[in-house]
């Protein structure tokens, strides 16, 4: 008897967004399909505030980045942020100036916190 997989992801709520925060190190080709089923759930069961906690994640592809575009692309205006990009991440939302249309904070208590403001 094989065991399910481990989770990718978790999804808690903090006041009215969903926190998803990645649990794998990597969001790659392998598991970018994956993700993005996850993330789509809570999207199709009625979040429209979500917090992406990316702070597990130490490598991203474009298959990765694009999983993000697409979740992004989804949700409501400004109902899409992003927090923990360790440098490397970080440096390849600045490249693809991806920084300039996805929220990016430090901290999900301060992605949250800027939802309760907007």
């Amino acid at each position: 008897m094989s065991l399910p997989p481990p989770p990718i992801i978790t999804v808690t709520a903090h006041d009215r967004a969903a926190v998803v925060a990645m649990l794998e190190s990597r969001l790659d080709m392998e598991r970018a399909l994956e993700f993005k089923a996850r993330v789509e759930d809570v999207i199709d069961g009625g979040a429209t505030q979500i917090v992406l906690d990316m702070s597990e994640v130490t490598y991203m592809d474009s298959s990765g980045l694009g999983t993000v575009v697409s979740v992004f692309k989804r949700m409501p205006s400004g109902g899409f942020h992003v927090t923990g990009l360790r440098p490397n991440v970080r440096t390849l939302f600045q490249i693809t100036r991806l920084d300039r249309f996805i929220n990016v904070y430090a901290t999900v208590d301060e992605a949250v916190a800027a939802f309760r403001r907007a």
